[in-house]
């Protein structure tokens, strides 16, 4: 199609007439759009009779502030004056190359010549200052726009939140609830990870109260995380129970919220137990400690085998063996030679699960001569078994296969979650 305007365009100037303005802005307007951006100035230069749509065709259709603002001014100086949508697009194009004084002069010109600021102005500018780090300017442009008649739309008051700034967030979603605009669920799921991010879990109620919101399955799981970060774990179970019974049907998000929710009931069960002087025993905190570690929180798992001994209650092999395995996943050298040590005062034997991590902790530590020595103690005090530290041993000081590692003809070495063995072992264990 464009060849053939070109040639039409052609057969003007080989029959010697002369193109007048409304040929030239067409042939100009597609120049623009196989972006033959120099050809297309040239032809603008060398209209002798341009008008306002020759100038809106090349201020719309130019990326590029230079020429941008050489056509801008050539118009302006022939009294052509932008429509509110070609004041947008400039203004939308000084914003994104970070000119805020560009952007000032032309809204001020905007100002001056009547033209409606609408929504989209507002929030391009809001937009820039944002990412230009002056927070309190956009505050002040947000509070102007509410002013004018204008709601902020979800864009507007994210803008805050990517910036870390919460709490003008935060005040943005209730510039929100005041225009009586309910929240849609991208809107939503927004709003509880800024109130999660800044932990003012108790503003969350007062900005969705009253109000009819219909969520999906992600902004339900949004929920599910709030009510865990709140330390309401109780309160993510039972708004799982309601999900399952409106009809949602669980994902993998679903189902990890819901396990960090029980881990923490566990944990807060326990705690309130502990004040009460309630009699509890190593297997309550050894479920406990393995409910932690499977939803990922070692550092709380850690504390409550810590308090477990602050009790009086001597740890059992399982409870050890999980915790030095955690340790020895997450590639914690300094922690695994602690636990070790507690486990050779205590002659406590290291099981053939934390075997298995300890071997594929040795290969990314080899240098740590104390963690040779604690193996080495651990062997003569018996809490490790001769064969297995022979074997560990022949991995310290041998290189790896790199050939065997690649093609998996080694021992195959567990990154992720327990076997079926192991879950029984803990269910002997427990029963």
């Amino acid at each position: 199609m464009h060849d053939r305007v070109f040639e039409a365009f052609e057969e003007i100037l080989m029959y010697g007439y002369t193109p007048n303005t409304f040929s030239r802005n067409i042939i100009m307007d597609v120049l623009f759009k196989i972006e033959r951006v120099e050809v297309a100035l040239r032809v603008l230069k060398e209209n002798q009779d341009p008008n306002f749509m020759s100038y809106s065709i090349a201020v719309c259709k130019l990326n590029d502030l230079v020429n941008l603002q050489d056509v801008l001014t050539i118009m302006l100086r022939k009294s052509y004056y932008p429509n509110e949508e070609t004041f947008f697009v400039i203004l939308n194009c000084y914003c994104k190359g970070g000119c805020i004084g560009e952007a000032k002069q032309v809204l001020g010109l905007m100002i001056v010549l009547g033209v409606t600021i609408c929504q989209r102005v507002w929030s391009v500018l809001i937009d820039v200052h944002c990412k230009a780090g002056n927070m309190d300017a956009a505050s002040d442009l947000l509070k102007k726009m509410v002013g004018s008649g204008y709601s902020p739309n979800v864009v507007t008051c994210t803008l805050p939140l990517e910036m870390g700034r919460y709490e003008d967030a935060i005040n943005a979603y209730f510039l929100l609830r005041e225009q009586r605009l309910v929240p849609d669920s991208y809107t939503l799921c927004c709003l509880i990870t800024t109130v999660c991010l800044s932990k003012q879990f108790t503003e969350l109620p007062l900005l969705i109260t009253g109000f009819k919101i219909q969520p999906d399955l992600v902004a339900c799981n949004s929920f599910l995380s709030y009510f865990c970060k709140a330390g309401y774990p109780a309160g993510a179970v039972e708004f799982y129970s309601d999900m399952i019974d409106r009809g949602f049907i669980a994902d993998n998000y679903t189902f990890a919220g819901l396990l960090t929710g029980l881990c923490r009931y566990a944990i807060s069960l326990i705690k309130k137990a502990v004040s009460e002087k309630s009699q509890l025993d190593d297997v309550c905190y050894t479920i406990a400690i393995r409910g932690l570690l499977t939803g990922g929180e070692v550092g709380e798992a850690y504390a409550l085998f810590r308090q477990m001994k602050e009790v009086g209650l001597a740890p059992s092999k399982q409870t050890y063996n999980l915790i030095l395995s955690s340790f020895c996943k997450r590639s914690d050298v300094s922690m695994v030679e602690e636990i070790l040590l507690e486990m050779v005062d205590a002659c406590v034997e290291v099981d053939h699960f934390s075997l298995r991590f300890m071997k594929n902790l040795l290969y990314r530590s080899r240098r740590s001569a104390s963690l040779s020595t604690l193996l080495t103690d651990g062997s003569t005090s018996g809490i490790l078994p001769r064969e297995a530290y022979a074997e560990l041993f022949n991995e310290l000081v041998q290189p790896v296969n790199i050939r065997n590692v690649h093609t998996d003809r080694s021992t195959n070495i567990d990154f992720g979650t327990s076997s079926s063995d192991e879950i029984q072992e803990v269910v002997v264990s427990v029963g």
